[in-house]
Parts: C-alpha cells; structure tokens; sequence
C-alpha cells in the first residue's frame, strides 16, 4: 500500500502512481504543466486537485490517480525543476577543487544555475514552500546530486576533510549560493550587478568552506 503525506511527514514524488503507457505521461505532463501555472498565477491557498483537474480538463478522479493529494504533486513540479536545473549544473561544479577554484568555474556554476532558474521563473516559489509548507519540507538527509558534487570539489581542494565533513560543508555551501543567485533574478530577469556580487561571494565561500583552519578536531 502506498504511503502518502498525511501532515506528519513530507511529500515526495516517490508517492506519484507511474504511468505504464504514453498516453498517461501525457496526462501527467499536462497535469503538471497546468498545476505549475495554477501556482504560479494564484500561489499555494489556490492550488488544489479540483482547480488543477479543471483547467486540464480531467476529472478530479484522473490526477488522483496519479497524485494522491495536491502535496504529492507539488512534489512532483519541485523534482522535475530540480532535475533540469541539475543536469544544466552538474558539469560546472565538476570543475571545481583542486587547490583554489578557478574564478571561471565559480562563475560558470553561477551563471549555469542563475540561467537555468530563469528559464522557468514560475518553478521558483517552489524552492521556498520547503519552508512555508511542512508536507513539502525536504529532509536534510534526502539525496542532492548537487550537494554530493560540492563535497567531491571541496575534498579535492582539502584532502583533509572527510566525507561527512564535506557533505555538512557543501549542504550549507549550496544553501547560501542558493539564496544569492535567488537574489539576482527579479521576476524571471537576471540582475547583472547581483550576479556579480553572487559570483564574488561563492567564491569566498568556497574558499572558506575548502578551508583546513575551519575543520573541526
């Protein structure tokens, strides 16, 4: 039996019920487009699974078919924002480390995510209702690919550090370029002075994070 969110414990796309043929990855896809829509023009009091079904043109029954409760599919917009934005990502972050990074790969993994952001500016007010909304809080033990790539950067800048320190390390490191490049992108428009600042500040913060002095012990 499957589990779903009950208000006790986070959502995730793991409880979307997979389509077998594709015509029901149409439905899903068409689905996920309008919910992504819904939230974006009228926020989180207006997303629920009969106003979504009802701009699909699905009954009701359909998306639950698929999506248990509107948590769930929430999830599912957030899983396949993150996706895209990872595989635009992940190849600049594989440059750093290696003693200093090299202010180029700093500025490609910035300018990469910021990029990838904007290009679906209606996914961003998902990246904050993993705080407003508790069926939708990820777990800090949840698997980030991105997170794991900064910890294999910063271990190759200091050897020293181990595993666990480099994941605590690069989780925060994430967090804090997460909010500038946030910062720099004023309704699906990239500011040119924030990127900037944003560039500048990751990399110091990378400096700080591959830094032997802060280990612990």
């Amino acid at each position: 039996m499957r589990k779903v969110a009950t208000g006790t414990r986070p959502a995730t796309s793991d409880e979307m019920r997979q389509p077998i043929q594709a015509r029901a990855q149409a439905t899903i896809d068409r689905v996920c487009s309008v919910a992504l829509t819904l939230l974006t023009e009228e926020g989180w009091d207006a997303f629920n699974t009969n106003a979504i079904a009802a701009r699909a043109g699905v009954s009701g029954p359909t998306v639950y078919r698929y999506f248990p409760n509107k948590y769930v599919l929430a999830a599912e917009l957030r899983r396949r924002a993150e996706d895209a934005e990872t595989e635009a990502v992940l190849p600049t972050i594989e440059r750093l480390g290696g003693g200093k990074p090299h202010p180029e790969a700093i500025k490609a993994w910035v300018h990469t995510t910021a990029a990838a952001r904007a290009r679906q500016p209606s996914a961003l007010p998902l990246r904050s209702m993993g705080t407003s909304v508790p069926d939708l809080r990820q777990d800090d033990t949840e698997v980030d690919r991105i997170v794991a790539a900064l910890a294999v950067a910063l271990r190759r800048a200091q050897p020293r550090l181990t595993p666990s320190e480099a994941r605590v390390r690069a989780r925060a490191l994430r967090t804090s370029v997460d909010s500038l490049i946030d910062n720099a992108i004023q309704g699906g428009q990239l500011d040119d002075d924030q990127l900037g600042i944003a560039c500048e500040m990751a990399s110091a913060l990378f400096r700080t994070a591959s830094t032997e002095s802060t280990m612990s012990g």
